[in-house]
């Protein structure tokens, strides 16, 4: 069956090579480490969450519950602006240009994908789904395999260069990644529960600290006020969440995990729905939160 929607055939040039700031005409160079660095570590992360939506595109389709579908919205890859200055510099991070072009795409793609998918998920806030037709789901997990496969490649065409510039963290996380992948792509149920939640493994990178995959509902208190919100990530220092709420900059508040734990701290950022909080005290190294063991 024909697609009805398709992603951009052409594939891009390499991103325009922008003058290279002095610091960066070394690709040895802290600062360009440093950015290659961030460079990898972002399209892990949306190589993560690609796969969780692509997890549950499939169980709503194989399971016939298009309702499950409202889980992908705490999936959805953010857009990371410094993906793109990564990407313009691609020559003087030492990136060849067939892969800066494959990654590109990838965002390319994706943002096409996000589009299709929005009013998807949407439609998908009654139990039925009775607006969501097969032929839409099929189409849409289409869409999103596809996204899988390429970063399936793209994972495995940019772990050599992490190899000898990056600590062996980051070749563990491209071991992690490629399994859990190729589970998606061969559609193993069992990644997704019944309520459409989906099992994404721990990345064991190091870049500053370790950040760990939490992905569940969670309530903000603030200033006498309970929000609804969501736990994306955890590291030591720290908690990403997303919460609606009238939530201020620099100001503390407390965070209920799903299990009832609390954890108190500062909101560092706040951009977009999207906050950043700093905890009052740092998370022990054996804390079950951060711990792979």
């Amino acid at each position: 069956m024909m697609n009805a929607f398709k992603l951009r055939d052409k594939t891009p040039a390499a991103p325009d090579r922008t003058e290279p700031r002095e610091e960066l005409k070394n690709a040895d160079t802290v600062e360009g480490n440093v950015l290659f660095e961030a460079l990898v570590c972002e399209f892990h992360w949306t190589a993560l969450q690609i796969g969780g939506v692509t997890c549950i595109v499939n169980a709503a389709q194989q399971k016939d519950r298009a309702w499950i579908l409202r889980s992908c919205q705490n999936l959805i890859p953010a857009e990371a602006a410094l993906v793109g200055v990564a990407l313009k510099l691609w020559s003087d991070l030492s990136i060849p240009p067939a892969l800066a072009r494959f990654l590109s795409r990838v965002y390319v793609d994706l943002a096409d994908a996000k589009r299709l998918t929005a009013p998807i998920i949407e439609a998908s806030g009654s139990f039925d789904g009775a607006k969501i037709t097969p032929a839409r789901l099929q189409q849409l997990e289409e869409v999103w395999r596809q996204l899988t496969k390429d970063c399936l490649e793209a994972v495995h065409d940019l772990e050599p260069h992490t190899r000898w510039r990056l600590t062996g963290h980051y070749s563990e996380n491209a071991m992690v990644l490629a399994k859990f992948l190729k589970d998606v792509i061969s559609n193993k149920n069992t990644l997704v529960d019944h309520f459409g939640n989906v099992s994404l493994p721990a990345l064991p990178q190091r870049r500053r600290e370790p950040r760990y995959a939490l992905l569940q509902p969670c309530m903000v208190y603030a200033r006498n006020n309970a929000y609804p919100g969501f736990a994306r990530d955890v590291s030591q220092n720290g908690l990403g969440i997303s919460c609606k709420g009238e939530l201020r900059l620099r100001e503390n508040v407390t965070v209920e995990l799903r299990g009832g734990r609390r954890l108190r701290g500062r909101i560092v950022w706040n951009k977009n729905g999207q906050q950043g909080l700093q905890f009052e005290t740092p998370l022990d190294y054996g804390d079950p939160l951060i711990s792979l063991g």
